[in-house]
């Protein structure tokens, strides 16, 4: 089963699939998904979501910091 990884950061995610036997892994970074995240270089979306039987690969969203007003 896929590991719950949101919240945790890059190099904590990427340790975290590997070692559950995941190598395929994705990271997409940047200013783009800023509206969608509320904590700094965290992890705060992924696909599969966690639970979810093996699949072949695993993409995870980083975004920096975002208050909306």
């Amino acid at each position: 089963m896929i590991p719950d990884v949101i919240g945790m950061t890059k190099e904590d995610a990427k340790n975290t699939l590997k070692t559950a036997g995941f190598n395929d892994i994705l990271i997409m970074e940047g200013e783009d998904f800023e509206e969608n995240s509320n904590e700094k270089d965290k992890i705060f979306s992924q696909t599969p979501v966690s639970g979810t039987l093996c699949l072949n690969m695993i993409l995870i969203k980083i975004g920096q910091q975002y208050l909306a007003g």
